[in-house]
């Protein structure tokens, strides 16, 4: 038997007929069963007006639902089949309906899609460099004026490039070779975060100011761990090894920066180091 409408008097197909039957339908029942009282609340809640309620207790989890269909739209690796105009399209999407200076969204989303974003930029595709450039830079009046620590880039990108590099330590070498050439590019290795800041700093060095003060002992000590790897590969290492260079020939007017944010970083392990001897001695002489 099948039942094709819900209602007092249900059409149902009984024996290949069309029949009428008495379907008691929970309006007209003595006990309403609980999915008609659930539904029933849903209703009133939108019969007030009062949305927010609604979806507060029906969609718990309706804050979380855009950002990852925003993080699907600009991830490279689950668009194989042709993943340059779904992220064109998600970036268009971002620029005109959530830049990166709305308060819509919280600054927690803002670093999820960054993180998703930057990684946008190992594709060689530049329409799709560009427009996240225009998401990511098209509120600045003046792009050359260093922005501020607060502006809401550089506090969503700066923690979501120190993400990166640490998720990257646990990137094992890929094989590019034979077939997997064709795909290479969809492929993350371990010197993937420094070409992303390659291709983000391009031109783009009074931006990167502020961003190369407060990200450059993370990336030092991403560097350091490969480094330290014993069973490394020689052709991975030799492909970060090169884009630090390109990375350092590039920012080379702003290495005062660079050895500021170092001294800065040393200076206070210092003193924290000193603190820590002296609390320790006088434990010990008490």
């Amino acid at each position: 038997m099948v039942r094709l409408s819900p209602s007092r008097y249900d059409q149902v197909i009984k024996f290949g007929k069309m029949t009428v039957e008495d379907a008691q339908d929970p309006k007209y029942a003595n006990e309403k069963p609980e999915f008609w009282i659930v539904e029933q609340e849903k209703m009133q809640l939108v019969a007030q007006l009062d949305l927010e309620a609604y979806c507060y207790f029906y969609y718990p989890n309706r804050e979380h639902l855009v950002i990852n269909a925003l993080t699907k739209g600009l991830s490279i690796s689950d668009n194989l089949d042709n993943p340059v105009h779904v992220n064109r399209a998600t970036f268009d999407f971002l620029s005109t309906q959530l830049p990166i200076t709305t308060k819509a969204l919280s600054d927690e989303e803002k670093i999820r899609l960054l993180e998703a974003a930057l990684l946008n930029l190992k594709l060689r595709d530049f329409a799709s460099h560009k427009k996240f450039f225009t998401w990511f830079m098209g509120h600045l009046d003046d792009e050359e004026v260093e922005p501020s620590d607060d502006d809401p880039a550089i506090r969503a990108i700066v923690p979501a490039l120190k993400r990166i590099f640490e998720r990257f330590k646990n990137v094992r070498p890929q094989s590019t070779s034979g077939y997997q050439l064709e795909q290479a590019r969809y492929h993350f290795e371990i010197h993937t975060p420094v070409a992303l800041l390659v291709t983000l700093f391009d031109q783009n060095l009074v931006v990167a100011r502020p961003i190369i003060r407060q990200t450059t002992v993370e990336l030092v000590r991403f560097i350091q761990h490969f480094y330290q790897m014993e069973d490394l590969e020689r052709r991975s290492l030799e492909k970060l090894q090169a884009e630090v260079n390109n990375f350092f020939v590039m920012i080379k007017s702003e290495l005062q920066i660079v050895w500021n944010a170092l001294g800065d970083y040393l200076t206070g392990e210092n003193h924290l180091s000193s603190e820590n001897a002296i609390s320790s001695a006088h434990r010990h002489d008490t």
